[in-house]
């Protein structure tokens, strides 16, 4: 796909307005993450997207737990 292995991610998420948790898929691109979605099917900034709380990590390097910065 052209996209370098540690700019993309695999991300557990917790639907805030939901019970189940979601995975979605984070890639970094121009200076930001976009994060496409596909019940929604939207591809949308990271700073948009209010409605996940990130929980777990998984990428080139394994899985983690999400810590913020």
């Amino acid at each position: 796909m052209g996209i370098a292995a540690d700019r993309i991610r695999l991300v557990i998420v917790h639907q805030r307005n939901h019970v189940e948790d979601h995975m979605v898929v984070a890639v970094y691109q121009g200076g930001r993450w976009l994060i496409l979605d596909n019940l929604t099917l939207a591809l949308v900034q990271d700073t948009d997207e209010s409605e996940y709380a990130p929980l777990y990590v998984l990428d080139d390097h394994g899985v983690r737990l999400f810590q913020t910065r």
